[in-house]
């Protein structure tokens, strides 16, 4: 514990004790008769007051010390003021994430408000020519799977005669799916039976033009 109390003692004694610097009267007195303002005396003395009472006030603080400080508290609040940008920032940025996501959740809701407005459009279109056409409708469903069995397309359009020069000469009642489609469009089929006869005609010039053995 003595030799503790010794350190500590010691320690103290060697720590640097900081002195309050004066100016000497005969330095303020040649200061002063450098200068010719009206009540110099006065003026003198108050600056004199106030530099002893600043310099109390900062403890005796050297002036490379005090500058060496304001730097640091500069250099703080520079440091302060960056991290209150970065935050404004990452508050900003967040915000603006949430936004746009808001927007993507609206947009796709409208996306599939819009869908289920055209299934159910066409629902309505359906049933409506359900009750005012139901043989057209039962046709081109028929016609539709009749196209998708000619997963060729050997009979979806007519035969192009300017490859098929003789086609005519042979065939004199072309027909094909594009243009029974035609006709049902055109409400041209006023039963099963005309229907039919077409979908047949295709097969007869078919066997017609190619014959059995192709």
């Amino acid at each position: 514990r003595k030799l503790q109390a010794e350190k500590r003692l010691n320690a103290l004694s060697a720590a640097p004790i900081v002195n309050i610097p004066f100016v000497p009267d005969h330095k303020l007195t040649e200061i002063a008769n450098l200068i010719s303002i009206p009540k110099k005396t006065v003026f003198v003395q108050q600056i004199r007051s106030f530099w002893a009472l600043k310099r109390q006030s900062r403890s005796g603080m050297p002036l490379l010390r005090r500058l060496h400080a304001s730097h640091q508290i500069r250099k703080s609040g520079l440091e302060t003021e960056t991290v209150a940008g970065l935050k404004e920032q990452l508050v900003y940025w967040q915000r603006l994430r949430h936004d746009l996501e808001r927007s993507r959740m609206l947009i796709e809701l409208i996306r599939k408000r819009e869908k289920l407005k055209r299934e159910d459009l066409r629902m309505q279109q359906l049933m409506t020519d359900l009750q005012l056409q139901p043989l057209t409708v039962l046709l081109r469903r028929t016609l539709e799977q009749l196209t998708l069995k000619d997963k060729e397309g050997y009979f979806a359009e007519p035969v192009p005669v300017e490859e098929v020069p003789d086609y005519l000469d042979i065939i004199s009642q072309p027909m094909d799916f594009s243009t029974m489609r035609r006709k049902l469009d055109h409400h041209e089929y006023t039963s099963v039976v005309a229907f039919s006869a077409d979908f047949q005609l295709i097969y007869r010039n078919c066997m017609t033009y190619n014959g059995k053995e192709t």
